[in-house]
């Protein structure tokens, strides 16, 4: 774990020095200081934090494949239940005909 960031220089050294990848908690600790920091020291932070927003981009658009990879699979499920369920209902109606016929056909003559 990184020890706390508690002035300037010790800001500047965390940055162009220390090549570690920056965490959250390391953020948070320059945040009081990037004002006041080099050109250089910000130039590299910014260069730094732009490479973990490609890392974040990327890991969000592979979340989003998968979760539009699984709606096509629900789509295609919710498909074929739907195509069993009107087969089902067919049958259930023809049934229901057939019965209807055999039991008025002899009331009929």
């Amino acid at each position: 774990m990184d020890k706390p960031i508690a002035d300037y220089q010790a800001a500047i050294t965390r940055i162009l020095k220390d090549t570690t990848p920056l965490t959250e908690d390391v953020l948070h600790d320059l945040q009081p200081w990037v004002r006041l920091l080099p050109s250089q020291a910000r130039e590299s932070l910014q260069a730094e934090l732009s490479l973990m927003q490609l890392v974040a981009l990327r890991q969000q658009e592979r979340l989003a494949n998968r979760q539009l990879e699984s709606f096509a699979k629900f789509d295609k499920a919710t498909a074929k239940a739907n195509s069993w369920m009107i087969g089902f209902t067919f049958a259930v109606t023809v049934m229901t005909l057939v019965i209807l016929m055999a039991t008025l056909y002899p009331l009929l003559r």
